[in-house]
């Protein structure tokens, strides 16, 4: 059964970089394939431009929508909510509860980024998605406060 992470932030789209990174940092080290999924091609090239420009001694070694990721890769960015073959982490960033979160094996990492208020309502009613399936494992965490 699959766990899905659920983290509300709450702040402005910086809060976001630090969040993304904060998120991703941890499951590089342990060794955890990550893909983020992005809602479009225009989310996915802020997320492209955030990982490289959040901090410039963190670097997260990651491939782009479009690109061929070898299988060292740690970070895969892709478009949409296609399921994330060979995933231990997926980090949802579509505002959708994905269809193939049953099916999978690994960890899902969604969010609620409140700083406005369509967001929260969108956020609230993603949480009750996941609170009305019976085949995932819900776990919550506060902003910054990530472990994988």
């Amino acid at each position: 059964m699959p766990k899905v992470i659920f983290a509300r932030v709450v702040g402005e789209r910086e809060l976001l970089q630090r969040w993304l990174v904060k998120a991703l940092e941890p499951a590089v080290v342990r060794g955890l394939r990550t893909v983020v999924l992005a809602r479009d091609e225009a989310m996915a090239t802020r997320v492209v431009e955030q990982l490289w420009t959040v901090d410039e001694s963190s670097f997260i070694p990651h491939a782009e929508p479009g690109d061929q990721p070898s299988g060292l890769t740690p970070v895969i960015i892709l478009v949409g909510s296609q399921i994330p073959a060979k995933a231990d982490l997926a980090v949802n960033l579509t505002g959708e509860v994905p269809t193939w979160v049953a099916g999978w094996s690994g960890t899902l990492c969604d969010l609620i980024w409140t700083v406005s208020k369509r967001q929260e309502d969108e956020g609230r009613q993603k949480w009750e998605g996941y609170k009305a399936r019976e085949d995932v494992v819900l776990e919550v965490k506060r902003d910054l406060e990530f472990t994988f």
